[in-house]
């Protein structure tokens, strides 16, 4: 019996994780990889190449990154979640609604449109975790996700840090949620 309940919790446990990268996915929802390297690789023929334009209400296909290892995902974002305590556990695990789903915006508008926990309010340590967790979702590859993640959040902190406003452009800025399907 002990066996079957440890098999069902890590199986839950997969399934989390995995709802997590749909939502993390939703956060790059207007990439389409394969395309983007099709016209990087029409870009670098000609430096005159325009790329394509977009297609407007285009269906969006989320493709895991080829080096995701679920197992791995399962362990880190185990780990990340025994670091954080109970009450930021609540916060970032959630139960899967429709109206939760819908509820981001890219506006500036705090945690009042965001789902989870905030990424700038977690310890060195925890942040560490969260940003493996977000590694192994997105890929490390060079055409997956996390080096433009990484970018876009490096880029961020340099414009706070050439004095733009930190209540808009900031690394800590990011939410993470771990939605129960």
């Amino acid at each position: 019996m002990k066996k079957n309940s440890l098999w069902t919790s890590k199986l839950q446990s997969a399934l989390l994780f995995l709802s997590a990268f749909g939502v993390i996915g939703l956060f790059f929802a207007g990439n389409n990889p394969a395309k983007d390297v099709e016209m990087a690789k029409a870009s670098a023929k000609s430096a005159f190449a325009e790329p394509a334009a977009p297609v407007a209400n285009q269906a969006i296909t989320l493709v895991p990154p080829p080096d995701l290892d679920i197992a791995q995902l399962v362990s880190d974002a185990t780990d990340f979640y025994n670091a954080l305590s109970s009450s930021q556990q609540s916060t970032l695990q959630q139960d899967y609604t429709t109206t939760l789903a819908r509820k981001w915006s890219n506006l500036p508008c705090g945690s009042g449109c965001r789902n989870g926990i905030q990424l700038g309010s977690l310890t060195a340590d925890q942040l560490a975790l969260a940003q493996q967790v977000i590694a192994d979702v997105l890929g490390t590859t060079a055409t997956n996700g996390y080096q433009e993640y990484s970018d876009i959040t490096l880029s961020e902190d340099a414009l706070v840090a050439a004095g733009a406003s930190s209540t808009q452009y900031n690394s800590g800025l990011r939410w993470l949620a771990f939605l129960n399907a």
